[in-house]
């Protein structure tokens, strides 16, 4: 999608937005999928900056962190961006040094020309909403880490407590565990 700021200037400029899933979907392998979003939102000029205002919508479809089960989130993204020339953010960030971070930077992106593509921009919006880490609910027992029992819907057998031969426990402290002192 093209921006052009011919439009801008007449007044805003509301666009429907749609993304295909291909387009929004990760890196390869990460188990993330992403139905089609779609939203409207409404690019404005104010002064000699670019705000685009509005929201998205889509489904986000991952598998569960605890228990592997296939969890399916709506995900509603408030679109606040803001634009800038390239020239504009050049003469601000002129006085800082190679490598300088400001902490009172803009959070800004830029453009350059008389139009501009913000899909990308809108993309990585979508992408930062969604969360980390999926649960298909906040009670999942998740798996049982010695034999892979789904614990919200089976109990196992494996030894629980004390008792247990964890495997993640260095094996000195497990030897020492069976050792059995005497008075």
């Amino acid at each position: 999608m093209r921006i052009e700021l011919s439009q801008l200037r007449e007044g805003p400029v509301p666009y429907d937005i749609e993304f295909s899933p291909d387009f929004l979907d990760g890196e390869e392998g990460d188990g993330v999928r992403f139905d089609a979003a779609t939203g409207s939102v409404t690019f404005a000029l104010v002064g000699d900056e670019i705000s685009a205002k509005g929201e998205l919508r889509t489904v986000v479809h991952a598998l569960c962190g605890r228990c592997l089960t296939a969890v399916s989130m709506p995900l509603v993204v408030p679109v606040h961006l803001y634009f800038w020339h390239r020239a504009k953010f050049e003469s601000w960030s002129s006085g800082l040094e190679e490598g300088e971070v400001d902490p009172n930077a803009p959070d800004v992106n830029v453009y350059s020309g008389e139009s501009f593509d913000p899909d990308e921009d809108l993309r990585e919006l979508v992408l930062l909403e969604a969360p980390t880490v999926f649960l298909c609910s906040e009670k999942c027992k998740g798996l049982c880490p010695s034999c892979g029992a789904d614990l919200n819907k089976e109990t196992c057998s494996c030894p629980k407590g004390e008792d247990a031969d964890d495997p993640m426990m260095p094996a000195w402290k497990r030897n020492l565990k069976k050792i059995h002192l005497q008075d």
